[in-house]
């Protein structure tokens, strides 16, 4: 996945370990297969290879994840884009199975793929049989079930400044994911330059989401870093439970946010 992953369980000491680590390494190969653009001959990199116009035929994963990211495209009008020249097409380019590639597109998914990812882990370790585990890929999680302790699982947000309040978040059943831009981006001597487009004043700048999906909580992260001052209005109207952490260490929590910590 070019990043590290976990994962974390309880189980019988009858469980094959050895085989859930297989079952995951086949799923990442899988989605590496798909949406790694670093691959010549995944699936999203023959279709940015593709004419204009051309059709590329995609597994029904993949369908997936682009309908979820059509979902908030729209929904952000816009602002989570991945690589659209005009993010109003998003929907059509998928047809009878088939993604078509218009002028000037440069697909990547990047943004949901990894939470789509996290999702498969979940699903995988659920079809051997857990029901209690945390699994995660370059920071984005999904939690299910409960320790023998009767807790949940765990996940304290890293801080945007050490003297900034500890955010923890109990993950029963949920998916989260953070963007920041300062794991996405480089250092120039006029400043920093990322890859998400939008207000990029602050790079010391998080936000992280929650949802009963990782590839929904990953999309969205995204957009709502991206909109800039516009992501806690965005939030409220999607009614998304975020966590925006500022520079200053400032930390504001979408109202289904609060809801979720009371």
């Amino acid at each position: 996945m070019g990043t590290h992953w976990s994962a974390r369980f309880f189980a019988a000491e009858t469980f094959d370990a050895p085989k859930a680590q297989l079952a995951l390494t086949c799923m990442f190969d899988d989605v590496i297969s798909e949406f790694s653009t670093w691959e010549d001959d995944s699936v999203i990199s023959r279709i940015n290879r593709a004419g204009s116009g051309s059709a590329v035929k995609v597994s029904e994963g993949f369908q997936t994840v682009w309908k979820r990211a059509c979902q908030v495209i729209e929904a952000s009008g816009g602002v989570f884009n991945p690589g659209l020249a005009d993010w109003t097409t998003a929907r059509s380019l998928l047809s009878d199975g088939k993604i078509s590639r218009m002028p000037d597109d440069s697909l990547d998914l990047s943004a949901i793929a990894k939470g789509y990812a996290v999702d498969q882990m979940a699903v995988c370790l659920q079809a051997l049989g857990l029901v209690s585990f945390l699994v995660e890929i370059g920071g984005e999680f999904v939690g299910c079930g409960q320790k023998p302790s009767g807790q949940p699982w765990w996940i304290e947000l890293e801080k945007s400044r050490p003297q900034a309040s500890t955010i923890r978040i109990a993950l029963p059943g949920f998916g989260l994911a953070t963007s920041a831009h300062r794991y996405q981006s480089e250092f120039t001597d006029t400043g920093f330059s990322t890859h998400i487009s939008g207000e990029t004043d602050d790079i010391h700048a998080t936000v992280s989401v929650i949802s009963r999906e990782c590839m929904t909580a990953d999309a969205w992260a995204t957009a709502l870093l991206a909109a800039g001052s516009g992501g806690m209005e965005m939030a409220e109207k999607n009614r998304l439970a975020a966590i925006f952490q500022a520079g200053s260490g400032e930390i504001n929590l979408s109202s289904a946010a609060k809801i979720m910590s009371s």
